[in-house]
């Protein structure tokens, strides 16, 4: 029973789509063709990303569809960070706003330092960029973040109870996913100075 609510809250909690959600609460009061453009491109990202994994999976190159085996991650970094930096140029070179560039750039920023510590330890995206979706609605509502930052916490629960993740997992995601939010919630206040 645990094990199949934890599958639930890590399906409910998946960052593809919290990370959209998250984004849509942000970009709320902005121009519909702005707003249009940066949902666009999270959602091109997301599948390049979605495309790599179930192709590996399909050829039997990651083990499952989490691709909870650290050792079989490094392809996911390396197509998540490209098609983070392909947004971030598309980004430049349509004109869009400076917040939309600073969430592409931190959360690039995530990917590259989960990257690293998966040498060692297989830190939880799923809690990460939860905790990240709490410092992109942060600006627009604090509660709202609040709540992000809670659900968070339960999804990495819930990466436990699955037995995708260890606790130490967990928490290393948290971590990092709480440093990024507070470095993007720091540097979109920049903006309004």
């Amino acid at each position: 029973m645990r094990e199949k609510v934890g599958r639930a809250i890590s399906i409910a909690g998946h960052p593809f789509i919290l990370t959209p959600l998250a984004v849509t609460i942000a970009t709320s009061t902005q121009a519909a063709q702005a707003r249009a453009l940066i949902l666009g491109l999270v959602a091109a990202a997301m599948i390049a990303v979605a495309f790599h994994v179930v192709r590996r999976h399909r050829r039997g190159e990651v083990s499952d569809i989490d691709v909870s085996t650290r050792e079989q991650r490094s392809g996911v970094f390396r197509v998540a960070i490209g098609s983070l930096v392909a947004t971030i140029a598309i980004l430049l070179a349509t004109g869009a706003s400076p917040a939309a560039l600073r969430g592409a750039t931190v959360a690039t920023a995530l990917f590259a330092a989960c990257a690293l510590v998966n040498r060692r330890l297989k830190a939880s995206l799923h809690a990460a960029f939860a905790m990240l979706a709490a410092g992109i609605v942060w600006p627009v509502s604090h509660a709202g973040g609040v709540a992000f930052a809670l659900a968070a916490c339960v999804i990495g629960w819930g990466r436990v109870a699955y037995r995708r993740h260890t606790t130490s997992e967990v928490l290393a995601g948290l971590a990092l996913g709480a440093i990024a939010a507070v470095a993007l919630v720091m540097w979109l206040a920049d903006l309004t100075r």
